[in-house]
């Protein structure tokens, strides 16, 4: 069953959903204002509106709108945190100081790879701090990273967002661990461990 990842976050042209036992479609660009809406009219016409209902409801909403962010109800979300941002940054200066260039696109690919089928990846729980991580990256770091290879997929081990973990060498990273005093558990067959 599939949830919205960010309740506040619209898709583009709001939220849709079109009541399945009445076929009445619903516009709204607020999730809580939709279910608000949804569930009276459901109310005004004798259908079920249990707690259930609910879950039946946002599964539904997520189905109908394949273009917004959801997740796997079951899945794990992280969500960012000030820790997050200061490991961030940390990285993006030991990167700096080190002059060490991101690893190849070879090796980029390699571990997106990894990352998107460890059992420690889940969803970013902050739609926004994806965007701010992508634009320091580009002003501060200079790193390229495709918005869409691992859109909203954090490593649940460490709390860094794929997409830009994945570009940085190794030692970099280890050595960030190190200075914040981290020792994440990352999974058996993480690039983290080579």
């Amino acid at each position: 069953m599939k949830i919205p990842t960010s309740p506040g976050l619209v898709p583009s042209g709001g939220w849709g959903y079109k009541d399945p036992d009445s076929g009445v479609p619903f516009k709204e660009n607020h999730i809580d204002a939709l279910l608000g809406l949804v569930r009276r009219h459901r109310i005004a016409n004798n259908l079920t509106v249990g707690g259930e209902w609910t879950a039946a409801f946002y599964s539904e909403l997520c189905s109908q709108n394949p273009a917004a962010p959801c997740h796997d109800a079951e899945a794990q979300v992280h969500y960012v945190n000030g820790d997050d941002l200061s490991s961030f940054l940390a990285t993006i200066v030991a990167q700096r100081e080190s002059g060490i260039q991101q690893v190849s696109q070879e090796e980029y690919d390699r571990r997106v790879g990894i990352c998107m089928r460890c059992p420690s990846m889940g969803s970013v729980g902050c739609s926004g701090c994806g965007a701010f991580a992508r634009m320091l990256e580009r002003a501060v770091a200079g790193i390229r990273v495709s918005n869409d290879v691992a859109p909203g997929r954090s490593c649940l081990a460490c709390g860094c967002n794929i997409s830009s973990k994945c570009a940085y060498p190794v030692e970099t990273l280890k050595k960030v661990d190190t200075e914040l005093g981290r020792t994440p558990a990352y999974a058996t067959e993480c690039w983290m461990l080579e």
